[in-house]
């Protein structure tokens, strides 16, 4: 580590201002020494809140980077409005510290932050941020969005030791989680909910309490999972035998995924055969009813279902996602949703009647008075 005084760092900002970025404009921070040449740099998007960008928002987000559109499908939905789950519901609203004022102002999204190594732990992180949160390009009605995650982690353990370090340099700036998401919050104003909750309350969710699967496991691997967790994988499976892998195979090496219709045989055969294969873990946390809720797979959730699911089973959030099967299928629909009228701009018709229908029967199961099917099916719709 090369040690410095911060004192002698210059901090200068870069608006890249051109026809083509009138509503998304990149903005870049520098810290430089005179001696010592670049030591970091920050990079952010400023989102001007226009009418023309409502139905958009993903759109625009998803050209960006892949950790921006998961923020359009998380955070702001495409009207560049809150979910409303993430202010309303009682568990994934978090702290409860974010609210509507997140519909107004301006969007600025810190995209990167990085220091040169040599330079670390010595506040230049801490600094470019202060200098862009304090900069004339962040009003006290807008509000600054970042994901706090390591950019050169080379793998899953050094990835996992340096979260919480970069996550304590975004909170002592100011920043707290949105809800129950990885997304994290900035507002200038020094009397919002936010800026009141010191930052040892803020709400800690660890992403490694169930390791993730590597797309790199062996066939082997692969099978190990598939006998263990038999109705998971028929719906979800490990990367070696998923679509992805078949996709991209030669023909005669390609993998035959198994139809809904052969899913829904397994279920009974699983019943017939060990009835605990019906409601055991994955290694993932996840119960064969929520990948199927997941997977929108009606006639899977329907037959289990017929197997007597316990609501408790339902609603857990015991799992890598922190999320019941109810909201698990939510996720996919709010997310097919904003795809299909992103593609059909305004001519979608909206869900199709399977779709709404494991929505009402997860529901039905969990305990919810939802009324009569045809009622439910036309209030959700069109829902996102």
């Amino acid at each position: 580590m090369t040690a410095l005084t911060l004192n002698d760092v210059q901090v200068d900002c870069r608006v890249l201002d051109s026809a083509s970025n009138r509503f998304l404009k990149p903005i870049y921070l520098t810290a430089s020494h005179s001696q010592l040449g670049n030591l970091g740099k920050l990079e952010a998007y400023k989102i001007t809140r226009v009418p023309l960008l409502k139905g958009r928002f993903f759109e625009v987000l998803d050209e960006k980077s892949s950790e921006m559109a998961e923020f359009g499908l998380k955070v702001l939905n495409d009207d560049m409005n809150v979910y409303p789950k993430n202010v309303e519901d009682d568990y994934q609203k978090g702290t409860g510290r974010w609210g509507y004022e997140m519909n107004e102002g301006n969007i600025l999204y810190v995209h990167e932050l990085e220091v040169a190594k040599e330079f670390e732990n010595q506040g230049i992180a801490t600094l470019l941020l202060e200098a862009f949160l304090t900069s004339a390009h962040i009003e006290k009605v807008d509000v600054a969005y970042c994901w706090p995650t390591p950019t050169r982690a080379r793998s899953t353990a050094e990835h996992q030791a340096e979260v919480p370090r970069v996550t304590r340099v975004f909170r002592k700036a100011g920043f707290r989680r949105v809800g129950r998401t990885p997304f994290f919050g900035f507002s200038p104003d020094p009397a919002h909910p936010s800026r009141l909750l010191a930052a040892w309350r803020d709400l800690d969710i660890d992403p490694y309490k169930f390791p993730a699967r590597s797309d790199n496991m062996t066939n082997a691997e692969a099978r190990s999972l598939m006998q263990a967790f038999p109705i998971q994988t028929a719906m979800d499976p490990p990367f070696p035998f998923s679509w992805r892998a078949t996709a991209t195979a030669p023909e005669h090496l390609q993998n035959k995924l198994p139809t809904t219709e052969e899913i829904v045989a397994l279920v009974h055969a699983a019943h017939a055969s060990d009835p605990a294969l019906l409601h055991i873990r994955d290694d993932q946390g996840f119960p064969p009813i929520y990948v199927a809720a997941a997977n929108n797979r009606l006639p899977v959730v329907s037959a289990l279902l017929s197997y007597g699911i316990s609501a408790e089973e339902i609603l857990s959030r015991d799992n890598a996602a922190d999320r019941n099967a109810i909201e698990a299928y939510k996720q996919h629909l709010s997310q097919n949703g904003q795809m299909q009228q992103l593609l059909w701009r305004g001519r979608w018709a909206g869900h199709p009647d399977d779709t709404l229908i494991v929505g009402y029967m997860l529901r039905q199961a969990a305990g919810e008075d939802v009324g009569l099917l045809a009622d439910y099916v036309a209030k959700e719709r069109r829902s996102v």
